[in-house]
Order: structure tokens, then C-alpha cells, then sequence
């Protein structure tokens, strides 16, 4: 962080000299201390901190597959079955995205993201009781990782794609507690509607397991058509405005 830091304050005092006298005369000189400052200081303690943050995070990865080993190893492989996705969506969010919409526009990314979650919980709909990983769980996360990691991008860019400039922050701040609080609702209401038909499976007679993976079932099937619906809308709206 400390090299990183450097090389770009140096590299912004060189450009400082390269300016003409006139941009020097527009610009007060408190915002160039600034941004030599307080900007270039804020990049290395994001540096600084992320690195510490994925050090940390790898190494108790490391640590909790360990663990989960050698206390029960079927239920570490169902626990690692969410690594796979989170590699795919961490390479769509670092380049991936980027090139795909680049390519393709935000449209297409979007409805075909949007089509592989839906996919993905409708595969988690049908998984049956005594199933297994390879053939009934992995399928599942893979398209979810990949549906995820392909639609999260287009759906910030669609949301800020018409916002006046000097309304991005507030638009983005919206569309961040959007997520946030759109997650949280949705989650807490498919828990619930998986735990009554979870308690009314059990007042029918039903075996406990079975009743927990009916609930399941219900929750991923509403997941999957939410997603199916989303996915319709997205591409509906911006297939309009594209022809408008």
C-alpha cells in the first residue's frame, strides 16, 4: 500500500508540472492539496485494509474446511458447495462483467443472468430428500454463481443508466439499500412461507425430514419464479426503452 501510494503521488505531481499556467489558475490550490492528500491517503488504507481483509478471510477458510473436516466430511462438502459460485461471481466482478456488457450491451447479460438463477433455485425446487451433491446440489450453485455474477453489474447499470450527474450519489445510494433492504424482506419472507408449509406438512402426518425439505421446496420454487418474473420485466423494460 505504501509503494502503491507513492507511485501515484508521484505520478500526480507530474502531471501537475505538465498543466498549463491556466488550469492552475482555475483550480485553487486547496483542491489539488486535497486530492494529493486525503484522496491519494484513502486509496492506501483501502489497499491497506483489503489486503488485510483477504488475508484474513483466506486464512479462515482455511482454517473452518479444516474444521469441518475433521468433525463431519459430508457436511464440509455441502458446506464448500458454495465456493464454486463465489469464484464465478468473483470473476465476473472483476473482469468478466466488464467484457461481457462491453460486448453485448446491459440487456442481454441482464435476461440471460437473470434466466440461469432462475434455473438454478428451480433445480434447488426439485432436489430430493436423500440426494447428493454432485448431481442435486453443485448443478444448482453453479447457476446460481453464474447467474448472479453475470446480471449484478447490468442491474446497477440499468438502474444508474439515466440519472443526471449530480444525482448519482443519492441514485446510488437508492439502488445499494434497494439491494440490501430487497434482500433481507425477500429472505425473511420465503423463511417464513417455508416454515408453514414445513409445520403444515408436519400436521398432516409427515416425517420430520420430509417436511423441513417440502418447506425448502416452496421457497426455492417462489425464489425461482420471482427470479423468472424479474428476468421478464428487465427485459421487457429495456427492450422498450432501446426502441423508444
Amino acid at each position: 500500500s505504501q509503494t502503491v501510494a507513492y507511485r501515484l503521488r508521484l505520478d500526480f505531481f507530474q502531471q501537475l508540472q505538465r498543466l498549463s499556467f491556466g488550469f492552475h489558475d482555475k483550480i485553487h490550490s486547496g483542491d489539488l492539496i486535497t486530492r494529493g492528500m486525503l484522496d491519494l491517503e484513502g486509496t492506501r488504507m483501502f489497499i491497506q485494509n483489503g489486503m488485510m481483509q483477504f488475508l484474513t478471510l483466506a486464512l479462515l477458510l482455511v482454517v473452518a474446511t479444516f474444521q469441518m473436516v475433521h468433525t463431519d466430511a459430508v457436511m464440509a462438502l455441502l458446506g464448500l458447495a458454495f465456493v464454486p459460485a463465489d469464484l464465478i461471481m468473483a470473476a465476473f466482478s472483476v473482469s468478466l462483467s466488464a467484457k461481457v456488457v462491453g460486448r453485448y450491451g446491459i440487456r442481454g447479460p441482464l435476461w440471460i443472468g437473470l434466466l440461469l438463477a432462475t434455473a438454478g433455485l428451480a433445480l434447488f425446487a426439485r432436489a430430493p430428500l436423500h440426494g447428493g451433491l454432485l448431481p442435486d446440489v453443485l448443478p444448482g450453485m453453479l447457476l446460481l454463481g453464474l447467474g448472479a455474477g453475470l446480471a449484478f453489474n447490468p442491474v446497477l447499470l440499468a438502474a444508474m443508466n439515466d440519472v443526471a450527474p449530480d444525482q448519482s450519489g443519492l441514485a446510488s445510494g437508492l439502488v445499494n439499500t434497494s439491494f440490501m433492504m430487497g434482500g433481507a424482506l425477500g429472505l425473511a419472507a420465503l423463511a417464513s412461507l417455508a416454515d408453514a408449509r414445513t409445520a403444515r406438512l408436519l400436521q398432516d402426518g409427515g416425517e420430520a425430514l420430509a417436511a423441513l425439505n417440502g418447506g425448502y421446496h416452496l421457497a426455492f420454487a417462489l425464489g425461482a419464479c420471482l427470479t423468472a418474473a424479474a428476468a421478464a420485466l428487465a427485459g421487457g423494460l429495456l427492450l422498450r426503452n432501446s426502441v423508444a
